[in-house]
């Protein structure tokens, strides 16, 4: 594999960083844009009244965006790495529809996310990202072709990355993958916003962002793989 040039590399690291946070930035623009929403779900699972959920919502966006812009500047990534790791702890925690070991281990996967935008020219943590990811990706069951494509293509995309071999195609091609995806498997936008429909919505946001951070990890694995 040809080296990556520095400023195509330099350009690469800052859109990684992009995808890696826009799952904190997404949640940030729903709860200013659904605060009400959001306002009367904390209080509804934990009678906590308007004073505390509008105190929750405000410290959990001002602290996410913050670690944010630490993250993409690249300025105290280590303290950014380290505050959205304690957030989504505590929104596991205070939100019940993240109770299961799925999602869990889809949080523990954007948490290795974070901490390789924060440490990326780590071998080891390189090597882990990718193996957690191939253990958390999720087909998708719409049509056999669909399930066929994601349940053997995608992983076994995942295996050719994780062994380095053609990583400028192999990274590309899964990718593509990933981002067709996205698109097709966790399209929350489609259906009617109502507070019927608001668990399905938020695992199908969660499911599309938390995707696009990890694209942003592959992408930070591809750009540094040449100091394996």
């Amino acid at each position: 594999m040809d080296p990556i040039s520095v400023d195509v590399k330099s350009v690469m690291e800052v859109f990684a960083r992009l995808c890696i946070i826009c799952n904190f930035l997404a949640d940030s623009v729903h709860l200013l844009k659904d605060w009400t929403l959001e306002r009367v779900l904390l209080n509804l699972n934990w009678h906590c009244g308007d004073l505390f959920a509008n105190f929750y919502i405000t410290t959990v966006v001002a602290i996410q965006l913050m670690a944010c812009s630490l993250v993409f500047f690249a300025s105290k990534r280590q303290l950014a790495a380290g505050l959205l790791g304690l957030l989504i702890n505590l929104r596991i925690a205070s939100n019940p529809m993240l109770w299961s070991l799925e999602m869990y281990a889809d949080m523990c996967a954007l948490i290795l996310t974070i901490v390789l935008a924060t440490v990326p020219h780590h071998r080891f943590l390189r090597g882990g990202f990718l193996i957690v990811a191939y253990m958390t990706y999720k087909s998708i069951n719409d049509g056999l072709f669909w399930r066929f494509f994601h349940r053997y293509g995608v992983k076994m995309m995942i295996a050719v990355v994780l062994s380095g071999y053609q990583l400028k195609w192999s990274s590309a091609l899964l990718l593509t993958l990933l981002v067709a995806q996205s698109f097709k498997a966790y399209a929350w936008w489609v259906l009617p916003y109502s507070l019927s429909n608001m668990p399905i919505i938020f695992y199908l946001r969660f499911k599309f962002w938390q995707l696009i951070s990890l694209l942003g990890g592959l992408i930070l694995t591809a750009v540094n793989i040449q100091e394996l």
